[in-house]
């Protein structure tokens, strides 16, 4: 009598037949006699085949349906799903000399015998032999189930008697599709009942079949104690340290456990040979069962992990694995790489069939609702000639109409002949191949955006260096490096999983070289697509709306790229990444997000960081001011610091490269490709030997914007980058316009440039689609437009003859971030009504007459939304910040003034940052402070780190809000502070002695105890900390004194009753290894935003600045 499992009983309760009951009794039966213990074994050295496989594929069909969103199985299709689980390998038990009809069948299903079988008995079936019957198991099941029940002869005949007549092909077809062959061959339904879906239950099979691999399959024992052959035994060894757990319903995660030393020499090839591969050939089964109802995800949490009590490989296990990373076989290579690129776009593939010494095959399907594309891909060694197209041409058949012909490099002119015209036939290397089926959108993407900014012939290769850093976090040498180019090829092939990041200020470069090196990279590739890298460039500020990795991946590959990929370009990216296909270039990691606090910043590095797989290599650019400081750099992107919605084991690591200036002979360098040498020496010389000229020529954006400037006005004229943009933008605007053309004025070019630029940097999307612009002209140009012919007039000018560039996929942008900087800047100080005269005097209408400036002063609470909408000490504003300075009036002190007294009275949220921005320009111009009036005034986010001891004496803060604001140690001195919004924390245990002591070791230094007089010093004794075994002390103050916080926060942690401190919000993050989410919530509701932060003095040139 059948011995069911529990969860086999649980199954069968869906079969309400008693007929089909009673077959899968009687087909278990004879499972059990097949694979009985006494019965001899066709298959000696091979993982386990019978009964316990069969209860464990039981086991995940099980959890498989328990994931079913969709209509349940039916009765017929859980008999036909219990039936294929108890047969579906029993032709590996088939002794086919003894039933050569079986053999025969086999062979009229599909199967091919390449050897000549000669066994005497079924356990003396040679090596070879038993290759032939497991290649062709499947179908010599499917033989085996049709002769049994069409004879009722063998072991099965009694039980394949009662399989109903019309399932048993049905039946066939489940076992013959549980391996290897496509899953989208085996029909979508029953033979003879279309709404049964016969698909389905092939890939419930399969993929159960698939999941079988842990080491329940293996005994371990036998691998070391017979002699197996070397390619089994891995097999074995793998299978017994692997464990699949279903995560959640219908999440699964794969592990492969390898002991320390093991996983430093394989752990990267057992992962991409072991479980890239499982991710991959299943990929179609998942599609079949998410179609149906049944969603099931194959983590990318699944790894080869360290295990420091897992056995060593042994010695014969080892050896067969160096045989096997060391075989090189070109042709295979080009199978497999062909292969790869065939499942990225959806292909279901076959195994490699090696025909002969230049030959593989492999059959390649496409199912596209209705219709499906079924191709034999030929790979050819050596070059492609007339005779393989005939070859070829031999064995397509209507199941089969189309043959592809793929060779490395080379195809004869007499192939390309034979097949011009005939459809049945398509000729590539794989360059082509590359270009024509996959890549070829993104390839003429990039060399487009690359050639139109004629980057091949004009650019000058960087320098580059590495900071080095104490533990403080204090640069104490640099080591340098004269090729920015030469150092990344070098680490491109290294085998380390280091990673790079390149931070340079804005304008020096980073952008061009990452276009340079896309573009140098892609030419390496399609000369050698086998063993090159392809180069993936994504701009992310095009993408600043993306919310995931996987968001960003199939915007970039899908929609402006346009790939040819059908369904998630993620997956087909994350295919290719793990498989080290890809360089992946990403530029702009300051411009991810509109929000720039410390915690989005390490939040986006952690998204980013789930691109970064096995096989990755990784180029990430940034700002150098988008880190407060050095250390923090290293810290966030060498995965030091956590985001808040997932930590990884094993982060991703980046080592910091920073950008070098341009010296004297790359600036020749660069003007003389731009001009000419003639022309170019002596311009070059005009500029370097002007000393502010030749700094602005050292950031590489700068060099054209000059050479346009100087055409303008002479050098003398130029005393800052601002001026610099502003003569260059009056020309580049004026070569733009086609006087005879143009419907809209240099003031209405100006003014749309301004208020995109602000409505770009206030979003943090940097590009507008060409079907938006329209509506931005009605919204910036209302009371001109009069009807839709002048709004496409309109559209068209500020399109075609504006600063903006547009992309393939029709976005438009300024060609450089500091362009939109300059124009916000603009925007800024005329509102101020702070703008020098040079820049309302020299921008010129057509004609040559100067142009209005189309922006008028604004009142405190309209510039609220705007000059006050974000402060000038993020990040963001950084370079609009800069430029600001350099083009407010020289006597705009008095306006900037009125703007800050005019906050009085005000709230936060009235007036936002505009009082604390004006006062951060008031600081840049070196006004004084003194004995200023700003009680009641709203500071917010106002930098005065540069104001003097002297300068505040006897100004009143009172009651003032500076939340965000920054101060020096000597500003704090001597102010008025009485009830301003800045407090120190303590978090204590309920006890005023605890609290006491914990102020004394603040305090006990007087001459910095001094800084903090006046100051509103909060206790807060929350009761809900009784569990802590020490205090928690944060302190989110800090003072200009990096040696004094450092000495009292070693001082304060050798305190029994302190657990940790926190000066900075960096610090933060700590506290949550100590504390629940509940309660963190409690400490950051009671703190303030009126933090200050110790500082350096603000400095542009101080590279040891550290910014909070």
């Amino acid at each position: 009598m059948a011995k069911f499992t529990e969860i086999e009983t649980e199954i069968l309760k869906r079969v309400t037949d008693d007929r089909l009951r009673s077959s899968l009794e009687k087909i278990r039966e004879a499972m059990e006699d097949i694979w009985a213990d006494d019965a001899p074994r066709i298959i000696q050295d091979y993982t386990d085949h019978g009964i316990k496989h069969s209860e464990r594929l039981a086991d995940f069909a099980s959890k498989l349906l328990q994931a079913n969103g969709g209509r349940n199985l039916s009765a017929q299709e859980t008999y036909l799903l219990l039936a294929g689980i108890y047969l579906h390998d029993i032709g590996m038990q088939c002794d086919v000399v003894k039933f050569p009809k079986i053999k025969e069948r086999a062979e009229t299903l599909g199967a091919e015998f390449e050897v000549e079988f000669t066994a005497k008995t079924a356990s003396k079936y040679g090596i070879e032999e038993q290759k032939a019957v497991r290649k062709n198991h499947q179908y010599l099941t499917a033989a085996w189930v049709d002769h049994a029940n069409r004879t009722g002869e063998t072991v099965l005949g009694h039980a394949a008697k009662t399989i109903p007549e019309e399932l048993v092909d049905d039946l066939m077809d489940v076992c013959k599709h549980h391996a290897k062959l496509p899953i989208t061959d085996c029909p979508l339904n029953f033979k003879f009942d279309p709404t049964e879906r016969k698909q389905l239950v092939a890939s419930l099979l399969r993929f159960s079949d698939e999941l079988d691999v842990d080491g329940r399959r293996v005994s371990i024992e036998t691998v070391k104690n017979f002699s197996l052959d070397p390619h089994n035994s891995i097999h074995w060894w793998l299978h017994n340290r692997t464990k699949v757990i279903f995560s959640t319903r219908n999440t699964i995660i794969m592990t492969i456990r390898l002991h320390p030393d093991d996983i430093k020499q394989y752990g990267s090839y057992i992962h991409e040979a072991f479980i890239t591969e499982f991710q991959t050939k299943n990929r179609p089964i998942l599609s079949v069962l998410a179609r149906d109802g049944i969603p099931i995800v194959i983590s990318d949490d699944s790894k080869v992990v360290e295990h420091d009590r897992a056995e060593r490989l042994p010695f014969k296990i080892v050896q067969a694995l160096e045989v096997i990373q060391q075989e090189h076989n070109p042709l295979i290579e080009l199978a497999e790489e062909v292969r790869t690129w065939l499942r990225a776009i959806r292909y279901e593939v076959s195994d490699l069939q090696k025909r002969d010494d230049r030959t593989v095959d492999m059959v390649a399907t496409l199912e596209l609702g209705t219709v499906k594309q079924r191709v034999l891909v030929r790979c050819i060694g050596g070059e492609i000639t007339s005779k393989d197209v005939d070859s070829l041409d031999k064995v397509l058949d209507r199941k089969t109409p189309q043959g592809w012909l793929i060779s490395d490099k080379r195809v004869s002119n007499g192939a390309r002949n034979r097949v011009a015209g005939d459809d049945a036939f398509r000729i590539f290397n794989l360059s082509d191949f590359l270009r024509q089926m996959v890549w070829g959108p993104y390839f003429d993407a990039l060399k487009a955006l690359v050639e139109k900014s004629q980057i091949p012939s004009l650019y000058v290769d960087f320098g580059c260096y590495k900071q080095i850093m104490d533990a403080s976090g204090n640069i104490i040498d640099e080591e340098k490096y004269p090729s920015l180019d030469e150092y990344i090829d070098n680490w491109l092939t290294e085998r380390g999983k280091m990673h790079i990041s390149l931070l340079g200020e804005f304008g020096t470069g980073k952008t061009w070289f990452c276009r340079h090196y896309a573009y140098r990279r892609l030419e390496s590739y399609l000369k050698d697509p086998v063993n090159e890298r392809l180069p993936v460039l994504i701009t992310l500020r095009s993408f600043a709306k993306a919310m995931t990795a996987q968001q960003l991946i199939n915007d970039a590959l899908l929609e402006q790229y346009r790939l040819p990929f059908v369904g998630s370009a993620f997956e087909v990216f994350q295919e290719m990444n793990r498989r080290g296909k890809l360089l992946l270039i990403l530029d702009g990691f300051d411009e991810m997000a509109r929000q720039v606090d410390y915690q989005t910043v390490v939040d986006n590095f952690w998204e980013l960081a789930n691109l970064v797989k096995e096989g990755s290599k990784v180029i990430l650019t940034s700002r150098t001011e988008y880190f407060r400081w050095a250390k923090e750099s290293e810290k966030i992107l060498g995965g030091e610091e956590f985001g808040r919605c997932k930590i990884q084991l094993s982060p991703p690591k980046f080592e910091v490269l920073n950008l070098e200036p341009f010296n004297d002979d790359q600036i020749r360098q660069v003007i003389k490709l731009r001009l000419g040498a003639k022309d170019g020496a002596p311009v070059a010389e005009r500029i370097l030997n002007k000393p502010n000229l030749a700094g602005m020529a050292r950031k590489p954006v700068l060099i054209e914007l000059l050479l346009a400037a100087l055409n303008e006005v002479s050098s003398d004229v130029l005393e800052n980058p601002a001026e610099v943009y502003l003569y260059a933008t009056n020309k580049l605007l004026l070569r733009n316009i086609d006087t005879k053309r143009t419907f809209t004025s240099t003031s209405d070019k100006l003014y749309f440039l301004c208020e995109l630029a602000w409505e770009m940097i206030d979003s943090g999307e940097l590009r507008i689609h060409y079907a938006e612009i329209p509506g931005r002209i009605n919204k910036y140009f209302e009371q001109k437009i009069k009807d839709r012919h002048d709004l496409d007039n309109w559209d068209f000018d500020l399109r075609s003859q504006t600063l903006l560039h547009r992309d393939a996929a029709g976005y438009y942008e300024f060609a450089h971030k500091s362009l939109a900087e300059y124009f916000v800047a603009l925007k800024f100080a005329a509102e101020l009504g702070c703008l020098s005269p040079a820049f309302m005097q020299n921008y010129c209408e057509a004609d040559g007459q100067p142009c209005l400036i189309p922006i008028k002063q604004k009142n405190i609470t309209e510039l609220a939304e705007t000059f006050g909408a974000i402060a000038l000490t993020d990040s963001r504003m950084y370079a609009v910040r800069d430029l600001l300075y350099e083009m407010v009036a020289e006597n705009a002190a008095k306006r900037l003034w009125d703007v800050v007294n005019e906050t009085k009275g005000k709230t936060p949220e009235q007036v936002k940052y505009a009082g604390g921005n004006a006062a951060t320009l008031l600081m840049l111009k070196g006004e004084s402070f003194s004995k200023a009036k700003l009680s009641h005034t709203v500071l917010q986010g106002a930098d005065l780190r540069g104001v003097k001891l002297l300068e505040l004496q006897d100004c009143n803060l009172s009651e003032a809000d500076i939340r965000g604001s920054k101060f020096s140690e000597d500003a704090l001195k001597s102010a008025k502070l009485n009830q301003t919004q800045i407090n120190i924390i303590l978090f204590v245990e309920n006890d005023q002695k605890k609290a006491s002591e914990i102020l004394n070791h603040i305090f006990c230094n007087k001459e910095h105890g001094n800084a903090l007089k006046g100051l509103g010093i909060s206790i807060v004794y929350p009761v809900e900390f009784d569990d802590l075994k020490k205090t928690v002390v944060i302190i989110p103050l800090g003072i200009n004194n990096c040696d004094f916080w450092v000495e009292a926060k070693k001082n304060l942690l050798q305190s029994p009753i302190i657990n940790q401190v926190a000066f900075y919000d960096t610090e933060r993050e700590i506290l949550k290894r100590y504390l629940s989410e509940e309660k963190l919530n409690i400490i950051f509701k009671q703190e303030l935003d009126s933090s200050c932060w110790w500082q350096h003095n603000y400095r542009k040139s101080d590279k040891n600045s550290k910014s909070a």
